[in-house]
């Protein structure tokens, strides 16, 4: 009777050599080993689109989902978070343990897989409500952990969604697992094997396959439950029997394919090779035989030809006769001729001296004109720009100089000014004494701010020169745009802008430079959760573009690097980053956004200067020349961020800083593969606190060009110039990344 009974579990559960499959990966430590079979069959019957594992340590249990996803070809996509630092359950435990499961996974399931090393709360906005078809949840096992997981991720949950808790049978140290596994498993359908310290399953959607339905129906009647545990815990216990010999023989056999496929590899690449050599034989050879007709035909020619030349030959004997008399006259001849070329020659000589110095009087003429028409070019060239940026902003300065003229006449015709005229001659005539009291002891005038500080003044006077040049009261207000032209470019670049939203009220300008970028150009926006709706709103006449609530950490620095983390920017040649930079701890804030704005994107024929720099596959990142940055100054209190930085990217630290101030740029998403691959979290950005320096986004906004150049990309202006030069030869390696065509981690603005 049991025989038929377990028969017809077996049938109910749609088992078949899935038990049976040996494991790809079982190493230290074991505890979740016997739930491999489970793992195997419920990818099998479940199917799930997106699965996601909360903790995962040395990777048993995730490997053992993956090898279901790939043997049974599910079509799943499959990701790991953790940290990868341990806690106090699992123990702290050092970084050898993420590089040797990375390196694994990257041979085994980098195509059907994705890890992401950061915090649970931190991976939950690249997930979408209600995508997730299977969560396992392994992290801290204390109850208020195990039940703030579980609640912070309920909401991204499918319809048909079943969510896996390990450890509900251990009840050692601070594990709280039983007893929320008490507390939940009969609000939903579930299922619970007891083995290696406890699974529970829990059948969150109601929308579950024949066999998943079929194990929670038997596991009400108690003697089919412990078949059932039986029947898995069985396979478990050949597992654990055969523990020991895997460790040494499976690991070695894993060792001897790994070695036969790299063999095999070689193995292909010599027969490429070879079939490549015969190639070039078999031209060769035909080359020879066509090389060979054409001798042949040659040596046919040559005969005839030596007959016709023997003909000749008595005819030129006669003719040398002839000739041998006529020598005699002639050399007669030519001696009167040398005497008078020899007249002739130092008549030469002395032109040719007189022509060698009109020569380089010539060259020197021509080269100064060249010069100075070079010197004529670039001067038009620039005056034509700062008046075209003079002539659209004549206007916004009139505006704003009758406001300012209103508020002087204001404040002069007002109380206060006239009650504060005697404090006002005070300050006067003690700042007229104190110049007195300097011109009559000099000597006690120290000598001087250090060079660095002098040269920084002077740059940043140089600077407010300009700005009061393009518009001195030109912080308030939006920049008028006269008109907005679509530029067609005739280059043939995939081109995107990714923009940083802190200030929805900015957006008007961001679509002005989106419009002048290439039509099809692509559109991704970053934005707090608490302004997702306005910024939609602000965007909303492009529809096609796609939006992302991430939070406002390092201001633009992190949400930037969690988009480049996701892959969104493969595939593209050149993307323009910018943000809504208001800047308010400067007076002159909002013209230095709108002056970058303007020399990255504010015209058409300014866009297709700069994507012709990147037709040059050397070109990894195009800024503006007045927003470059240089020399030792720019450390201020950012030193020690940078030095860290830069040896997790794997890079040397700078010999002083070189960046565009304010991290607006164009760049080519290849160029920063080493900044995608830190994978640094948003929670190692500090919180927005009204930070001017000394922060993590300021380390990572001076290492953007020293990050191109140490994997070979150049940095050049707008204009073309080098800026910084590459270290090296350029690394083509693109590691693998999260397919957005296939993610819910952003949403259509239209939506």
């Amino acid at each position: 009777m049991s025989g038929n009974r377990l028969a017809n579990l077996v049938a109910g559960l749609s088992l078949s050599d899935e038990l049976w499959r040996p494991p790809l990966r079982m190493v230290q430590p074991h505890g979740w080993t016997g739930h491999i079979p489970f793992a195997g069959w419920l990818v099998k019957v479940h199917r799930p689109a997106v699965l996601v594992e909360l903790g995962t340590h040395s990777g048993n249990s995730y490997s053992a989902f993956c090898q279901a996803i790939v043997s049974e070809n599910t079509g799943t996509r499959a990701f790991a978070v953790d940290t990868w630092a341990g806690d106090r359950h699992s123990g702290s435990y050092g970084e050898e343990v993420f590089t040797e499961w990375n390196a694994f996974h990257e041979r085994h399931w980098s195509k059907v897989s994705s890890l992401l090393r950061m915090t649970f709360d931190d991976a939950l906005p690249l997930f979408a409500d209600g995508s997730v078809d299977l969560l396992h949840i392994d992290g801290l096992h204390t109850y208020e952990a195990v039940e703030h997981d579980f609640a912070s991720w309920l909401p991204k949950l499918s319809q048909r969604a079943i969510v896996l808790f390990h450890d509900t049978q251990s009840r050692i140290q601070d594990f709280g697992v039983w007893r929320f596994w008490e507390e939940i498993r009969d609000r939903h359908p579930s299922f619970e094997f007891v083995h290696s310290h406890g699974l529970g399953v829990l059948a969150v959607g109601g929308d579950l396959t024949e066999p998943v339905r079929f194990l929670i129906e038997q596991g009400k009647d108690e003697a089919r439950r412990e078949m059932l545990r039986d029947l898995f815990r069985t396979r478990h216990q050949g597992y654990l029997d055969g523990l020991e010999s895997w460790d040494a023989t499976g690991r070695k056999a894993v060792e001897e394919i790994e070695k036969l496929q790299a063999a095999h590899s070689h193995a292909q690449e010599e027969a490429g090779r070879l079939r490549d050599d015969n190639e070039e034989l078999r031209k060769a050879r035909d080359e020879v035989g066509r090389q060979i007709e054409a001798l042949q035909v040659a040596n046919g020619n040559a005969q005839e030809e030596a007959s016709r030349l023997r003909d000749e030959t008595g005819e030129l004997r006669k003719a040398r006769d002839e000739a041998e008399r006529e020598i005699g006259v002639l050399r007669n001849e030519n001696r009167l001729l040398r005497e008078e070329c020899d007249r002739f020659a130092a008549y030469h000589d002395d032109l040719h001296n007189e022509n060698g110095e009109l020569r380089g009087w010539w060259k020197r003429v021509e080269r100064g004109l060249h010069d100075r028409l070079e010197e004529a070019r670039r001067e038009t060239g620039e005056l034509r720009e700062a008046n075209e940026a003079l002539r659209g902003n004549n206007a916004l300065l009139q505006e704003e100089r009758d406001r300012f003229l209103e508020h002087r006449d204001a404040l002069l015709a007002s109380t206060a000014w006239r009650m504060t005229a005697p404090l006002r001659g005070i300050i006067h005539n003690a700042r007229l004494a104190r110049r007195l009291f300097v011109r009559a002891a000099p000597a006690a005038v120290p000598d001087g701010p250090p060079p660095e500080i002098v040269a920084e003044r002077d740059r940043r006077l140089r600077e407010e020169a300009m700005l009061r040049s393009v518009g001195r009261f030109a912080v308030a207000g939006d920049l008028a745009v006269s008109r907005v032209v679509r530029w067609r470019s005739r280059a043939t670049a995939r081109t995107a802008l990714v923009a940083h939203v802190f200030y929805p009220d900015l957006a008007p300008e961001i679509l002005d430079c989106y419009r002048n970028l290439p039509a099809g150009a692509a559109l991704f926006i970053t934005t707090p959760e608490d302004r997702i709706d306005a910024t939609r709103a602000a965007f909303a006449s492009v529809p096609e573009g796609e939006l992302f609530a991430l939070p406002n950490r390092g201001r633009d620095i992190s949400p930037f690097v969690t988009l480049l983390q996701t892959g969104a920017f493969d595939g593209y040649d050149a993307v323009l980053k910018l943000h809504t930079k208001k800047s308010p701890h400067i007076r002159s804030g909002d013209v230095r956004r709108r002056l970058l704005f303007q020399s990255l994107a504010g015209r058409g024929s300014r866009v297709t200067r700069v994507l012709r720099q990147f037709e040059n596959d050397a070109v990894g990142m195009c800024g503006w020349s007045r927003s470059w940055r240089t020399g030792a100054f720019y450390w201020m209190s950012n030193r020690d961020h940078i030095e860290s930085l830069a040896d997790t990217l794997g890079i040397e630290t700078p010999a002083s800083p070189a960046f565009f101030e304010g991290s607006m740029f164009w760049f080519r998403p290849q160029a920063l593969a080493r900044l995608r691959r830190a994978r640094l979290a948003a929670s190692a950005f500090e919180a927005e606190a009204g930070q001017t320096d000394g922060c993590l986004h300021h380390a990572v906004e001076r290492l953007f060009a020293a990050i191109c150049s140490a994997d070979g990309y150049e940095t050049r202006d707008e204009r073309g110039r080098q800026l910084l030069a590459p270290e090296q030869p350029r690394d083509h390696h693109v590691p693998a990344s999260i397919d957005l065509a296939s993610e819910p981690v952003a949403s259509k603005l239209s939506s």
